[in-house]
This record gives structure tokens, sequence and C-alpha cells, in this order.
């Protein structure tokens, strides 16, 4: 549950973590997976922690490099 909270502290990234649970790769047949705590349950810690290892910088860097606009 420890896992769960940590995992729900940036929604973007909690946001993801549902999205690849629900996949057809990881959801085999299991039900909806609705909520974050399920999500976690489902794609362990290993895959937790790699997923945040690998989509932080990437949200990050895209975030540094899109134009921005400026209003007149």
């Amino acid at each position: 549950m420890a896992l769960a909270m940590a995992v729900m502290k940036d929604p973007g990234l909690s946001a993801k973590r549902l999205r690849v649970a629900k996949s057809p790769g990881y959801n085999r047949g299991q039900g909806r997976i609705e909520v974050v705590s399920r999500a976690v349950i489902l794609l362990g810690f290993e895959r937790i922690k790699s997923l945040s290892m690998t989509l932080k910088p990437i949200e990050s860097f895209d975030q540094r490099c899109r134009p921005r606009r400026h209003f007149r």
C-alpha cells in the first residue's frame, strides 16, 4: 500500500501507469483496472520502478523542449 501511495503523488505518472496496467500485455482477463493500487499490484515493484525511471526524465525533457507561446 505504501508503494501505491507514493505512486499517487504524481498524477501524470499515475495516469500513465494505469494506462500500462490496462494494456492487453498486462491485463489478461483480470477484470477492470480503475485504481492505482490495483495497477501497482498488477505491475509489481520492479516494473513500477522501471516505468518511473523511464517516464519521468522523458516527461521533463518534453516540457523543456516545447516552444513557449507568448501572448500579447
